[in-house]
Formats: structure tokens, C-alpha cells, sequence
């Protein structure tokens, strides 16, 4: 796939992110804040900063950015188009979810495996909407994504069986529409297809 230029706004955004983006990396990495298991098994942050509110948030990111608001920032991120600073911020917000011990949403995974499919990245497209899916717990758009991914290598079968478990697991779906389309699309791209002479 060949490099696009990046208009010249969308540059100076891009930056933006990365610097905010190393700021918060710098941040994450130079305090360690994990709890410290005392000898009663309760956990403590320790640190007095922690614990006068300032400073860390509620899963021990300098800043109090928790897991949550990294996911916001990832959504805002990718609502402006920073492509590049809506996968750190989500990334970011895995990370902090995972150091806490804090279940992950499906729905994080989703999001983040479409943010790579919409920057072709298939591989780790696939990756996040499998995690998503096999939770078992994963919204519709995790099915929609993995179909639309598979669709771009051209593995028509694959596509319309994920668009299909999506229809199947919530059939009344605001995108139901949009999703029968997509199946119907691929299904007359078939037959075109096979009778296409090599």
C-alpha cells in the first residue's frame, strides 16, 4: 500500500498528538505508582500525593488520566482523524487497564481494531477484533470490522460470515441496513468473480 501525503493541517495536528502523546509516555514511565502489597494484604499507592488527591488518577497515571479518559482521548482523537494519536491513546488506555488489574472492554478492542483497519494495518486490525470477539462479550462492530477486514484481502467467504454473525446477534442493529449491503455487495462481487475468464 503506498504512503499518502498528509495534508499539511492534518500534519501540524498529527505533531500536536505526538507531542501530548510523549508527554504523557514520559510521565507514565519516569514515576512508578503501582500499589505495594502491605504486610495485611491491603494494597496502599505508596505515596502521600496519591492519597492528598493530586497528581495521580485512579489508576496511578500522573495527570489522573485513567484508563477511561486515555479511551476518550482515543475517541477524540479519531473523531478529528489523528489516526496515529487515537492508536496511542488507546493503546495507552490498554495498558493502564492492564496495570491495574481492570477487566478489559471488548468494546476498546473494537475500537482500536478499527482505527488500525482504517490505517490499513490488517494484521493488528485482526488481532484487536479477535481479542474483542473472543471475549464473547464483543459489541457488533467487532463482527462488522473483522468482516470488512477480511473483505480487503479478499476473502469474500470470511467476510460475509462475520457480517452474518453480526445480523445474527442483534438483527434489529441501527447498521442491520448497512450490513445487508455490505453482504449483498460481496455476495454479487462473488459471482462476478467466478465468471470472470483467467
Amino acid at each position: 500500500m503506498p504512503f499518502r501525503r498528509i495534508p499539511r493541517g492534518t500534519r501540524a495536528q498529527t505533531l500536536g498528538s505526538l507531542a501530548i502523546v510523549t508527554l504523557v509516555i514520559t510521565s507514565i514511565t519516569s514515576c512508578d505508582r503501582r500499589p505495594q502489597i502491605e504486610a495485611n494484604g491491603a494494597a496502599s499507592s505508596g505515596s502521600s500525593e496519591a492519597d492528598e488527591g493530586g497528581g495521580a488518577g485512579s489508576d496511578g497515571i500522573p495527570g489522573g488520566e485513567s484508563s477511561e479518559s486515555l479511551r476518550i482521548m482515543g475517541r477524540t482523537a479519531y473523531t478529528d482523524r489523528d489516526l496515529a494519536g487515537a492508536i496511542v491513546f488507546y493503546q495507552l488506555s490498554l495498558d493502564a487497564a492492564a496495570r491495574i488489574g481492570q477487566p478489559i472492554d471488548p468494546g476498546l478492542h473494537s475500537e482500536l481494531g478499527q482505527v488500525y483497519l482504517d490505517q490499513g494495518w490488517l494484521p493488528k486490525a485482526f488481532e484487536h477484533f479477535g481479542q474483542a470477539i473472543q471475549s464473547g462479550r464483543a459489541p457488533i462492530a467487532s463482527y462488522v470490522g473483522m468482516g470488512d477486514a477480511y473483505a480487503r484481502q479478499g476473502r469474500s467467504s470470511d467476510a460475509i460470515a462475520q457480517w452474518r454473525t453480526a445480523l445474527k446477534r442483534n438483527p434489529s442493529d441501527s447498521v442491520a441496513s448497512d450490513i445487508t449491503k455490505k453482504i449483498t455487495d460481496e455476495e454479487e462481487k462473488v459471482k462476478r468473480n467466478a465468471f470472470r475468464p483467467r
